[in-house]
C-alpha cells in the first residue's frame, strides 16, 4: 500500500493508480538472477601478440517492468492474488556483432607506456581514470575529449588527493596524477597518427615523460581531444602494474606513416633565487629547499603520411619554464625589494666583542 501511487492519466480528466517503480524493483531483487539473462554485447577479444577478433553478442530475457507495473494495478482492482511474471524474451544488446565487425578493427595502432613509483596516492588516480577510458570506442568521424568522457574528479566517483601542478604550484587536488595517464593516451594518438585537436604541455618538465611530448589535464581546461580520421573505429585498452601505465589503441592504420621528431634543448633560461625567510636560521646559515631547473624549449614535429591524400606537416614549440631555486635565510639576509623583506637587522652574535689592545702593544698591533 506504501508503494501505491497516483496521477493524473493522458486525458487530464481521470486519476490512474501505479506502483513506485523503485519498489517493484527492490521486490524483484532476490529472483531476478533466477529468471534473467542480461544480453551480452559484442566485444574484443585481444590476445598476448595484440591479435584481435570480435567476440559475438547474445541476446537475452528480462523482466518487463512496465508490462507488470500495469499487472500489478489489475491485481489490485481484479483481487487477483495470481498472475505469470511478465518476460521480454530475445531482448536484443546495445551493441550487435554485426556493429562490432563493421568497425573494421583490425590489430594495433599504437601504445605507449610510461612509468612511477609504486604505491603513492597519485597512483590511486591514474588507476581509477584508466577503468574509467578502457573499452572506449570511438567511431570514425568522432571526436574524443578526456575531460567529456571522465568527467570531473570526485571523491564520489573514486578519485583521492594528491599532488597536482596549478598555476605552477604543486597542491593537493582530487584526482593529482592523472596528467600522467593524459601524457600516456597523448602519445598512444600522437604515435598512432590521430588527428589532435587540443592539448597542453605542463608548465615543467617532468624526467617521466618524453620531453615535448607530454600534455596535462585539468577540470574543465586544459582538456585531451583528437579526432578519428582513420576509415575503421579506434578501440582504446588501458593497462596498468603498481609501477607503470599503459595504453593500447586498435583499429586499422594501413592508410598511414608516422615520424616525428624533437629538437635539443635550446633558449635555455636560469631559474630564479627565492630567499624564504627563516628566522631559526642563524645570519651565517642557508638552507637550500628546491634546487631549482633550467627552462628551455623544444621543437617537436610529427609528419603524417597517407596513401590516399596530403601528407600533414605539424610543427609545434614547446617551451618549460625553469623551476626557481629556493633558499631559506634570516630575513636580514633579504634584500629591500623582496617580496619578503621586513627591514630586520641582522642579530649582533654574543661572542663578536673585541677587548681592547693594551698601549704596550705597540702601535702597529694596533692598528692590525
Amino acid at each position: 500500500a506504501k508503494s501505491l501511487r497516483s496521477r493524473v492519466d493522458a486525458k487530464g480528466s481521470d486519476l490512474e493508480l501505479y506502483f513506485d517503480q523503485a519498489f517493484i524493483e527492490k521486490k524483484l531483487e532476490p529472483i531476478r538472477r533466477s529468471v534473467e539473462v542480461a544480453p551480452l554485447e559484442a566485444g574484443f577479444d585481444i590476445d598476448w601478440l595484440n591479435r584481435i577478433q570480435v567476440t559475438e553478442a547474445r541476446p537475452g530475457t528480462l523482466i518487463d517492468l512496465e508490462v507488470l507495473g500495469r499487472l500489478l494495478v489489475q491485481a489490485v482492482e481484479n483481487r487477483r492474488a495470481l498472475f505469470e511474471l511478465p518476460l521480454r524474451r530475445n531482448v536484443e544488446p546495445g551493441f550487435s556483432t554485426e556493429q562490432a565487425k563493421a568497425l573494421n578493427i583490425k590489430g594495433l595502432v599504437a601504445q605507449f607506456t610510461t612509468h612511477h613509483p609504486c604505491c603513492q596516492d597519485r597512483v590511486k588516480n591514474i588507476h581509477r581514470i584508466a577503468d574509467l577510458v578502457n573499452g572506449s570506442i570511438i567511431k570514425p568521424g568522432e571526436t574524443f575529449s578526456l575531460n567529456q568522457l571522465v568527467g570531473l574528479r570526485t571523491a564520489d566517483r573514486g578519485f583521492v588527493s594528491a599532488p597536482s601542478i596549478e598555476d605552477g604550484e604543486t597542491v593537493d587536488a582530487l584526482g593529482g596524477g592523472i596528467s600522467q595517464f593524459t601524457t600516456t593516451l597523448f602519445n598512444a594518438a600522437y604515435l598512432g597518427g590521430c588527428e589532435l585537436l587540443e592539448w597542453q604541455p605542463h608548465t615543467y618538465w617532468f624526467s617521466r615523460y618524453p620531453m615535448g611530448h607530454e600534455a596535462t589535464l585539468s577540470w574543465p581546461k586544459p582538456d585531451l581531444v583528437f579526432r578519428n580520421d582513420f576509415r575503421s573505429g579506434l578501440l582504446i585498452r588501458t593497462a596498468y602494474t603498481p609501477t607503470s601505465i599503459t595504453v593500447r589503441l586498435f583499429g586499422d592504420n594501413t592508410d598511414r606513416r608516422v615520424k616525428v621528431d624533437v629538437s635539443p634543448r635550446r633558449d635555455i633560461t636560469e631559474p630564479a633565487v627565492e630567499l624564504i625567510p627563516n628566522p631559526k636560521l642563524s645570519p651565517e646559515r642557508e638552507k637550500v629547499t628546491e634546487r631549482g631547473e633550467v627552462g628551455w624549449s623544444v621543437q617537436v614535429t610529427r609528419t603524417v603520411t597517407f596513401t590516399d591524400r596530403a601528407a600533414r606537416n605539424e610543427e609545434r614549440r614547446v617551451t618549460y619554464k625553469p623551476r626557481p631555486r629556493r633558499i631559506q635565510v634570516h630575513p636580514c639576509r633579504i634584500p629591500r625589494g623582496d617580496p619578503s623583506y621586513t627591514g630586520e637587522p641582522c642579530p649582533v652574535p654574543s661572542d663578536s666583542f673585541e677587548p681592547e689592545t693594551p698601549d704596550t702593544a705597540g702601535t702597529e698591533a694596533g692598528e692590525r
